[in-house]
């Protein structure tokens, strides 16, 4: 079976200031040594077949700022290709210009299967006066508060840097963004503050939002929807749909979500997905496991298009968030419709 654990670094919640791949691009050799040890402990021998890095971002600031330089990213991954060989390296990216730009992402394709771009949380939490804006935006639309701030620029820009369309995977989320105090229907609305959610303020999951707080309208490619006061912006079957066959339109590896268990019970983003894919995609029953603790693995719906491997199976992934070196497993997160 075709598995990757995630290694994702930005600040841990558990571990506050804890910004892990600042440190680990001090010394990339040590960090893909451990990594290749952590992947190919005896605990979980042969589970995986690769690897997959989530730096959240370099030399710039999130919940803090890193400043490793432009040629650490490429470095980083180049010692992990080395060490890992012919298993699978795989690399999350992110959506916002500003944080593309510092990142240093040119001339690393030699060394990723495949890119995971990150194409959304345009808005999020840091704008919680507004205005209302799709925090998963397919395109430009009228009105949009920042031009080229959506998942078609973001997929010509890494392809402008020389990444070819099929190592690129666009990212989709099942959760939405909402703000609350909001009067007006149509985006670009103001408010008074975030949304209560269940995954944190302004943060709910599509489950959720579809029976709570159905569409309201379409715009730039992706759903909205206005409740009371509160406003949400989220990704439906239709619009996910839609985005799959943009993908697949553009020569792309396929789409990748975040997160399985805020789908409906019975996988309609999924389905939607799945029944859009590029036509070389199959869809099997998968597992996503994290192992922090001896948890148990849970059971999900991975589709994955065609790439540089024979066979296409389901994706076991963990989140895990190293110091350094790479930790044990501390979540679980599902990849879906990476190359194979």
């Amino acid at each position: 079976m075709l598995h990757h654990p995630r290694f994702q670094g930005q600040e841990h919640p558990q571990n506050p200031g804890r910004i892990s791949f600042t440190q680990a691009a001090t010394n990339p050799v040590a960090f893909a040594n451990s990594c290749y040890s952590l992947v190919h402990d005896a605990r979980w021998a042969g589970l995986f077949d690769g690897i997959d890095i989530d730096w959240e971002f370099p030399n710039s600031c999130v919940a803090t700022c890193d400043a490793s330089g432009p040629n650490a990213f490429r470095n980083l991954m180049a010692a992990v290709r080395n060490r890992f060989g012919n298993e699978l390296v795989l690399a999350a990216v992110p959506g916002g210009p500003s944080f593309i730009a510092a990142g240093g992402y040119e001339n690393v394709s030699q060394y990723v299967d495949w890119f995971t771009v990150m194409a959304f949380d345009f808005v999020g939490s840091w704008t919680p006066f507004g205005p209302t804006a799709p925090h998963s935006a397919l395109s430009d639309y009228a009105g949009t508060p920042i031009p080229g701030l959506n998942a078609q620029s973001t997929v010509s820009t890494y392809r402008n840097m020389g990444i070819p369309a099929e190592k690129l995977v666009l990212g989709v989320t099942f959760y939405g963004v909402g703000w609350t105090g909001v009067t007006q229907t149509a985006p670009g609305g103001s408010a008074t503050g975030l949304a209560d959610g269940s995954h944190g303020p302004g943060l709910e999951a599509h489950r959720v939002l579809a029976v709570t707080c159905p569409p309201t309208g379409t715009v730039g490619g992706t759903a909205y929807a206005k409740c009371g006061s509160n406003w949400w912006t989220y990704d439906t079957p239709t619009t996910l749909a839609a985005k799959a066959q943009w993908a697949k339109s553009q020569g792309l590896g396929g789409t990748a979500f975040w997160e399985l268990s805020m789908d409906t019970a019975d996988g309609q983003l999924v389905r939607a997905l799945h029944a859009n894919r590029q036509a070389t995609i199959e869809s099997r029953q998968g597992e996503v496991s994290s192992v922090s603790g001896g948890g148990v693995p849970s059971t999900s719906t991975i589709t994955r298009p065609v790439g540089r491997r024979p066979a296409f199976r389901p994706s076991r992934a963990m989140r895990i968030v190293p110091l350094g070196l790479c930790e044990p497993p501390t979540r679980a997160v599902v990849v879906e419709g990476s190359p194979a």
